[in-house]
């Protein structure tokens, strides 16, 4: 599983460094989860061939993001349990 977000590609850096993208390969993970601020429409592409399933990418809006969020990303919905 792949926790990441806070990419502001290229509001604040052009792209991510070089040896961490090598260590991101496509389809190596089981779940891709990103917390917003994509920055741009290649990032967003980028991370959804991360999942081993398209359907195993979870992505939501941040506050700086212009990129349009497809169908196929979804928001999560979170419960409350217990009293």
């Amino acid at each position: 599983m792949l926790v990441i977000g806070d990419f502001h590609i290229p509001q604040r850096c052009v792209d991510l460094p070089e040896a961490f993208k090598e260590l991101l390969v496509p389809s190596k993970m089981q779940y891709v989860i990103c917390t917003g601020n994509i920055g741009n429409k290649e990032t967003k592409e980028w991370l959804e061939t991360l999942a081993s399933n398209k359907n195993a990418t979870i992505m939501v809006s941040g506050d700086c993001d212009e990129v349009h969020l497809s169908p196929s990303s979804s928001s999560p919905t979170c419960q409350k349990r217990g009293p």
